[in-house]
């Protein structure tokens, strides 16, 4: 409403009330924008931390100081006399002090104060966000060939959670959470993961990939026990960190332990690692720091993690006058190597199978051995039995010469025995045929001496027939 003031003919003057539509519309579109851009918010706070919410002004000691949330007073100092709140609230400047923070304390804080005469100062009035806080994310990287994959693991974030990749400390382009690179193009270079949103921001532990490496320091079997040594006399007031490819796995700042457990580590400070596995080949660093900081020793071990091998046999097949002996191993690791034992000494070379003379190698003991870096397998020693003739030289144990001579010996007894045997029915038999002519007259003598006996009793028929 506008009041416009006109003079008319008779020199009176008119006052005459007009309304103003522009004015009107133009009023509440600011009215509208003025709302709306007090939803902005101004300052961003995480939930559980602390804050200060600035008054925008020079306090005096005689100045009165009124902090509003939602137009409530939560503090009113005049002059030195508090009203409302504590003298915790504030800082020496006036500012506002939040601490521990909560979702339902987001909104609009209005600082107001007036100088010892009554007078308005001027002030900043804050539109406080919170948040949840980001949490610290991990990074991992993995040999592949002459490559190494980087990824990061962000774990449970809020909603708003953002993630960028820091070679070196700069901004990568890369967007994605894992992305491979060259591994020898990138030896020296370290990785870093962030993790962030308005009221917070974490970072991994920078990570150097030692994919390009060739040599390992230390090789131990999958499944296996290792002692990672610290090499260095570790005192009650040190800090110990140890790091595996990067990332802290564990942290003790003289006795109050930060990561990992007490078991993790010897009394010495050595890292025991039990029950190894593939994934937990790679650097390990061990740091350790004086009561006041200072670095005092660091040791890198490169550990190699391997499976380790199985035990073979050998197989001998007789093939003409030679036999040829094959090593048994199935599946083994990539890096095992073979080689032949011929009693006990090194031979034939590392050929699976092999070729030889039955002859030559007559009674010796063959044994296949197959080993790596962490472990060793020899099969049982095998002698082979092919003879020169395709016959074996054993049979149950004992030589088979033995066993041909002994046959040969009991033939040829058997053959004297029978041909006596011969000799001898045949002389009986010739012996019976010239005693023919004389039968019947000693018969008949016979019966005449007996025929005077009076017990004798000559046969008859019936006793014939029986």
């Amino acid at each position: 409403m506008v009041a416009t003031g006109n003079v008319l003919d008779d020199g009176k003057l008119f006052l005459s009330v007009r309304k103003m539509a522009s004015d009107s519309v133009l009023c509440v579109f600011l009215l509208c924008c003025s709302a709306v851009a007090s939803q902005g918010c101004d300052l961003y706070a995480a939930t559980g931390r602390s804050i200060n919410v600035r008054l925008g002004y020079t306090l005096k000691s005689d100045d009165s100081l009124k902090w509003k949330f939602k137009d409530q007073t939560i503090f009113f100092k005049k002059s030195s006399h508090i009203i409302a709140g504590k003298p915790s609230d504030i800082n020496v400047d006036g500012s506002l002090k939040l601490t521990n923070l909560k979702k339902d304390q987001e909104g609009v804080y209005t600082p107001e104060v007036y100088n010892n005469n009554g007078k308005a100062q001027k002030t900043v009035t804050t539109h406080l966000c919170i948040r949840d806080p980001v949490k610290k994310p991990k990074v991992n990287a993995t040999c592949q060939d002459g490559n190494v994959r980087f990824h990061c693991f962000l774990g449970q974030q809020p909603t708003d959670a953002k993630y960028e990749w820091l070679l070196n400390g700069a901004k990568m382009e890369e967007s994605n959470l894992s992305f491979e690179i060259k591994a020898a193009e990138n030896e020296a270079h370290q990785f870093v993961c962030k993790v962030f949103n308005e009221a917070s921001s974490e970072t991994s532990e920078p990570v150097a990939n030692n994919c390009a490496k060739i040599d390992c320091d230390q090789f131990v079997a999958v499944g296996g026990d290792f002692i990672v040594p610290l090499g260095y006399q570790l005192k009650p007031t040190n800090t110990l960190k140890w790091k595996f490819n990067g990332s802290i796995i564990f942290y003790k700042k003289t006795e109050r332990l930060v990561v990992g457990k007490n078991a993790d580590i010897n009394d010495d400070g050595s890292l025991k690692l039990t029950n190894l596995k593939k994934d937990q080949a790679g650097l390990y660093t061990c740091e350790v720091f004086d009561q006041n900081g200072r670095p005092q020793t660091t040791r890198n071990t490169n550990l190699c993690v391997l499976d380790p091998v199985k035990k073979p046999e050998v197989k001998a097949t007789c093939q003409d006058e030679n036999v040829i002996f094959h090593c048994v191993s199935g599946a083994q690791p990539a890096d095992a190597e073979l080689e032949w034992l011929q009693d006990g000494e090194e031979a034939k070379g590392n050929r699976r199978s092999f070729e030889t003379k039955a002859k030559e190698t007559k009674g010796a003991q063959f044994v296949c051995k197959v080993s790596n870096k962490v472990s060793s397998e020899s099969s049982q020693p095998v002698v082979h039995i092919c003879a020169k003739t395709g016959y074996p030289d054993e049979l149950v144990g004992i030589n088979i010469w033995i066993l041909t001579g002994a046959r040969v010996g009991l033939i040829v007894v058997l053959t004297v025995l029978v041909s006596v045997c011969f000799v001898r029915v045949e002389k009986k038999m010739t012996m019976g045929l010239r005693a023919d002519g004389e039968e019947l007259p000693l018969q008949r003598t016979d019966t005449e001496q007996h025929s005077h006996d009076p017990h004798f009793s000559p046969l008859q028929p019936h006793h014939l027939q029986s």
